[in-house]
Parts: C-alpha cells; structure tokens; sequence
C-alpha cells in the first residue's frame, strides 16, 4: 500500500460502492488488517482520513486503525455505512472524528469494550430489547425500572447487570407506586380491549367526531405510545380544523394519558430535542403553522420532525447527534410539507354545534384522578402484552392481504397499530376496531395517492418540455432562455400523445405556468411581435433534478 494523495477513504472486509466522480482527488484503500496501518502510519502524515465500517464485526478494526493514524493524519473521521448502500458526498457528511476517550483509552479496555459492543443502549423511561419490555418507575424517590418478566432492578444496579442506560436517573414517571405494586403482584387489569374501550369512553364525553372510527383509532395510537420503542416506526398525528374545532382541547386530553405526554404551543426544536432525549416524550405540539411553509422560522424543528418518526431518527447540532424518535401530535389550521405529511395520519374536526351534548373538561382533582387510572391500565397493557405485540411486529407474519390499499410509507406507519388491536381478543369489539381501522387507513390511502397525483403533474410536464427540446429546434435561444412556438409545441405534444388533442392552447399555457412556471411572452419577430414560450434553461435543468433524478451510477471497488 503506497499512499499518493492527501485524501483517503479506508474500509475494511466488504466491497465499498462509491458513487461514480463523487470524490476527484480521493485515494481508495481497502485494508485487510487494521495492525497493517502501523508500518505505513507515517505515509498518512497531514492526509485527511475517512476510515468506513459497513458491519458491526469490523467496529474494533475501524476503532484500531482509527486510533493508529491519529498520531500523523492531520484528521481522522469515522462513519457507519450499511452494507451495499452507495457511498456519496451527502454520506459523507456523516463522517465524526474519533471521541478523545477512544484515543486516550488502553488496549485492555479496548479489548473489553469490543467485548460487549453488541449491548444497546437503553432508554429508562421506556425500551424493548430482546423480548423484554421496561418502563422508568420511581418508588419513594428511587429510580427503578419495572420489566415485562416481572422484575424490579434499581438504577443503581444497571451497570452489574450490564444493563446500558442512557441515562443513569428518570427525569419522569407517570406509572403510580400503587400500579407498580399492583403490577409485582400479578394484579390482572384485564384484555388489551378493556383499556381501549375505558379511552374512548373517557374521550366521547368532551369530544365530537363525524365519524367515530377517529375514536377507536386515537384509542389505538395512545396504546401504542407506551410501546413505541419496540416497533421500527410509529405514526405521527396531524389535528387539521379550524378554528373552535377542538384540536386544542383533543389534545389537553390525549396529552395526560399518553406515554410522558407533553403539550406545548410553537416550542424551540431545543425543548423537542431536550423532551425526547430525557424523557421519550409523547409530544402534542399545537399551532405549528409554519410546518407547511416551504421557508419558514421552525426549519430547525422541521429537520428534527423529519427523522422522529422512525427508531433510527437522529438529528445533528454541529458533533453532536441528538435523538428525534417518539410520538408526536400535530395541531394547525394549514397542512403540513410533503415529507411531513407522509409520515402522518390526519384526524379532521367539526366545530360544536348547539345540538351537541358534551360535558365541558375542566382539569379538576376528579379529572386528574380518571387520567391517572387510564395511564396505570395502559402501563399494565404494555407490560403484560407489549412483548407479543412486538413479536408479532418482528414475525414474518405480515397484514399485506389486508392492507393491500397501502403502499409502502403508509403501511409502514399504520401497521403498528394493526398489530396492537391484533393482540385483542377475538369477538365483534375487535372486528369493530379492526374495520374502523380498515376504513380510516383507506381514507389515508386515497388522501395519500391525491397528494401523489399533484406532484406527477410536475413530473408530467417536465417530460413534456423533455419532448419538445429533444423534437423542436427553438425560434432563438437569447441569455440562457430558449424561446418556442407555441403552435409547434402544442402540435408536437398532440402527436406524442403528451397531452389529448381536444387540449388548447390557452389551456397548455396556463398548465405551464401553475406547474413550471414557463411564461408565454411577446417576442419581437421582425416587424411582429409573436408571442412564445420562454423556457430558463438553468431552471429546468434544476427542476429535472429535483423531480426526476437519474440514478446514480456506481463503481464497486
């Protein structure tokens, strides 16, 4: 191995695939070994070094080889790649330096940390791992995690039993001593549905719905909050009404009984960050109107929304990486972006009429006591059932042949909730649910395919202008603008079948405009002034980009 350049990217084992003319001036360097760095160190003096690990077998190796070439390298970074995913310039942007601890640690400890690199960290407040589901409980102000297999362990004693925490103290708890004890005695609250019906019950009485079915599936998703570590992803809800519909108040009484709840107005991606972090909140976050905006001041929070919903969800501050992954609720008059969008279920409201008899929620002693008994059934239902619902989750076992109407986000997101009604028992309250579910996701389906249809208008007519830039030779080409007849073109769209031929031109014209924004403009053509298409050509170049990206092509090295 005889280093050239200044630029390295390293990877050890696998075949590394690199986006073709992504990194000019790179030298790539497969290494067998990680000790085989030792000798040639000194070659690597003031280089900048990307070492990339693709397996979890290949961590300590990246690890050595990381902490060899620190003592010559001018930077040293790593970055986890999956296995057969394309290494591009955007990839590499997750690439950190190497923690100090690394560095400045023995190889004896090192030996032992590559041990138990397998041991995944775990949230106190809420987690699942290897069948076994905990929740945080504080008994008489000690910290306490309370499991599926009936134990309690005190934090204290995590690290003997090498349980990884992520913190080593509970921020919050809202499962009772009484719930707990309850719970170590082998009290039954009952079948998952008897939770369920107790929500809706308790939900009917404050608000109104058109359709009902919206009840039995809030019920469902508030059940899912308490087990949400366990399953890939969970859906996000978006409350969309107007004003004097109920979104604020649907949440003041979603936020008291689903897991950590936390009900804010407008708030700082720092206190999402802090809530998810420290707590695994649930998080109800009203009068987010700016999520919709395609610029606007909460882009920060749009950036930590856009990754929460998924297990995997991580968001950047400089080097620091903050995780984004919980529950999360939406409430706003406008809808939200695209990406926003696909991964939310939306719930609509009706204003109260005069004729609808609700009781009026006030948050009394007598409120705060139900809510605290419906949070203690719901601690017992993850408990004693959260563990074959994530089973069930992880099986092979799918609900394709009954959800066939959803592609593969929205099946992603509402799968979750299929499977916890599929944990309750046979009989009509199940068929009941699972077809207010059937019916609900339907809706989402089709809400789904209208938003799909807008955006292939763009890509629609971008295959037009492909058409007649390929077909027909502009009348003039002036600054970068491309000047057509627009009797020509609507000719040649005709023929291609583009467009039907009853389309006139007016029509096209205006088509063109909404969608790509090209303007028919007067032009000078000798002693007349003819009006034509002006197509920028910059600007569809870009546009093409963005809506219709060409793979990329790869080497394998």
């Amino acid at each position: 191995m005889k280093p050239k350049n200044s630029k390295y990217l390293l990877w050890f084992g696998k075949e590394l695939h690199v986006e073709q003319g992504a990194f000019p001036g790179w030298t790539l360097v497969p290494c067998p070994e990680a000790e085989d760095l030792w000798d040639d160190r000194a070659q690597f003096k003031g280089a900048d070094v990307v070492i990339v690990q693709m397996t979890d077998a290949e961590r300590p190796m990246v690890i050595t080889a990381a902490r060899v070439l620190t003592e010559t390298a001018e930077k040293v970074r790593i970055m986890r790649l999956s296995l057969g995913s394309l290494l591009n310039v955007e990839a590499l942007t997750q690439a950190r330096p190497l923690p100090n601890a690394f560095i400045e640690m023995s190889e004896d400890d090192l030996a032992t940390l590559a041990d138990i690199a397998q041991v995944r960290e775990l949230h106190p407040a809420q987690d699942y791992h290897e069948g076994v589901l905990h929740y945080g409980a504080k008994i008489k102000g000690k910290d306490f995690l309370v499991t599926s297999n009936g134990e309690m362990i005190p934090l204290l004693e995590c690290p003997g039993r090498d349980i990884l925490l992520i913190y080593s103290h509970l921020n919050e708890s809202g499962m009772s001593q009484g719930a707990v004890l309850d719970y170590i005695a082998g009290a039954d609250y009952g079948p998952p549905e008897h939770v369920h019906r107790r929500i809706v019950e308790y939900l009917k009485q404050h608000i109104y719905f058109q359709n009902e079915e919206h009840f039995d599936m809030l019920a469902v998703w508030v059940m899912g909050t308490y087990l949400y570590r366990a399953f890939r992803y969970y859906p996000y809800l978006h409350f969309n009404a107007e004003k004097g519909s109920g979104k604020t108040l649907l949440m003041e009484l979603l936020a008291p009984i689903a897991f950590n709840g936390a009900l804010m107005a407008q708030p700082p991606a720092s206190t999402v960050l802090k809530l998810i972090e420290q707590n695994a909140a649930t998080l109800f976050l009203d009068e987010v109107e700016g999520l919709g905006e395609a610029k606007s001041g909460g882009s920060q929070l749009k950036s930590v929304l856009k990754t929460g919903f998924a297990r995997s969800g991580l968001y950047y501050n400089g080097d620091v990486a903050y995780r984004t992954y919980s529950p999360k609720c939406f409430a706003g008059i406008n809808l939200l972006d695209d990406v926003l969008a696909d991964r939310t279920i939306v719930v609509r409201l009706l204003r109260k009429t005069g004729y609808d008899t609700l009781k009026q929620y006030r948050e009394t002693p007598l409120a705060r006591k139900e809510q605290a008994a419906i949070r203690d059934e719901l601690y017992h239902f993850g408990l004693r059932y959260g563990p074959g619902i994530a089973q069930d989750y992880d099986s092979e076992t799918t609900l394709y042949d009954k959800l066939k109407h959803l592609t593969n986000r929205a099946y992603d997101i509402w799968v979750p909730l299929f499977k916890i009604v599929n944990s309750f028992s046979e009989g009509t309250y199940k068929m009941k649910v699972f077809q207010s579910m059937d019916h609900l996701s339907q809706t989402d389906a089709k809400r789904r395919a209208s938003r799909d249809t807008e955006e292939n208008e763009t890509g629609n007519a971008l295959e037009m202008i492909d058409v007649v830039m390929d077909r027909v030779k502009p009348e003039e080409t002036h600054k970068g603008i491309a000047y057509y007849d627009p009797d020509v073109v609507l000719d040649v769209l005709r023929r291609e079948g583009l467009i039907k031929r009853t389309m006139e031109r007016k029509a096209l014209s205006r088509m063109l405009k909404k969608v790509l924004d090209i303007d028919c403009k007067g032009k000078q053509n000798g002693l007349k002034v003819k009006r034509m298409y002006a197509i920028e050509l910059e600007a569809m170049k870009e546009m093409k980009r963005r809506y219709a990206p060409e793979p990329p092509a790869s080497d394998v090295v």
